[in-house]
């Protein structure tokens, strides 16, 4: 392993299709206000004074738009841009072409950050909670903590079509929801769920980015768990806590929203309008 070489690198997911958000456009590279949310984004990333090199996963097709906001968005000469890595086809295949991408400039006590495109509002404070954070354990998640009720319930929309009186499939599948949590076809379907009892609310987090790790030890999650097995990890960090990674936490940031959905970039639009003005009532150049 390097020595010498990078220490604090991020890998920023940006390979994301935005199918939640219903547009044509994946939603980090919309447009608010003059400049892109991965533009954005990018300036805030710069603005932690440890980093020293990040990595970008991308889709070919945007790289073109990308290479115009890299040199306006972060100062190559300061921050080592290691260039661009495709998509997989989730998250963790993402980050895992990201990982092997770099491994070659990983110092030995290297720590890498994985970090949302789409969460451009994190603070340089959250940055430094997190890097002083890891040198307790292995990586270090930042989490808010849960506000509504939670309940877990089973999905039962293909379990039987009484109407017709046909079994169609015994397939129920039981999740944990919040009690606002509702998608445009469940709203039409009122049957398409049923409640099977309530969750301690003090035993769950909301996990955000960005994520800490131990670059070493989270390679080596990786390289110990197939693509298809790797396929059904969700988050970022459940990999690293099956691996048997010493993940802490830290408390988030309210304002630290992952965009997903059109009301998200509504709220989003209203945060960067309001700094702007501020900007503006203090005669000061705002820094789209």
């Amino acid at each position: 392993m390097n020595t010498n070489f990078y220490r604090h690198s991020c890998i920023l997911l940006a390979g994301g299709e935005g199918k939640r958000m219903g547009s044509e456009t994946p939603k980090q590279y919309i447009d608010v206000l003059g400049r892109t949310i991965i533009g954005r984004t990018l300036q805030t990333i710069q603005r932690w004074s440890s980093l020293d090199s990040f990595v970008i996963v991308a889709d070919e097709s945007y790289r073109e738009l990308l290479d115009k906001q890299v040199p306006g968005s972060i100062s190559v000469a300061e921050y080592a841009f290691l260039g661009y890595v495709s998509p997989g086809s989730s998250r963790q295949l993402s980050i895992k072409n990201a990982m092997e991408a770099i491994q070659d400039q990983m110092a030995e006590d290297a720590v890498v950050m994985v970090h949302d495109a789409v969460r451009s509002e994190v603070s340089r404070e959250l940055f430094d909670r997190c890097d002083v954070m890891i040198g307790a354990g292995d990586g270090v998640m930042p989490y808010l903590e849960m506000k509504d009720t939670v309940y877990k319930c089973q999905d039962i929309r293909s379990e039987v079509d009484r109407q017709d009186g046909i079994i169609l499939q015994d397939n129920i599948n039981t999740k944990e929801v919040t009690d606002k949590e509702t998608t445009t076809e469940e709203a039409t379907n009122p049957i398409a769920k049923r409640l099977v009892g309530n969750i301690d609310r003090n035993t769950i987090v909301a996990g955000q980015t960005p994520e800490f790790y131990d670059y070493w030890k989270y390679l080596a999650a990786f390289q110990k768990i197939s693509d298809s097995n790797l396929a059904r990890i969700q988050g970022s960090t459940q990999l690293a806590v099956e691996a048997g990674m010493d993940i802490r936490l830290v408390p988030g940031e309210e304002s630290n929203f992952k965009i997903t959905t059109k009301e998200n970039l509504v709220r989003y639009k209203k945060v960067i309008e309001e700094r702007l003005l501020s900007y503006e009532g203090v005669g000061s150049t705002p820094n789209k």
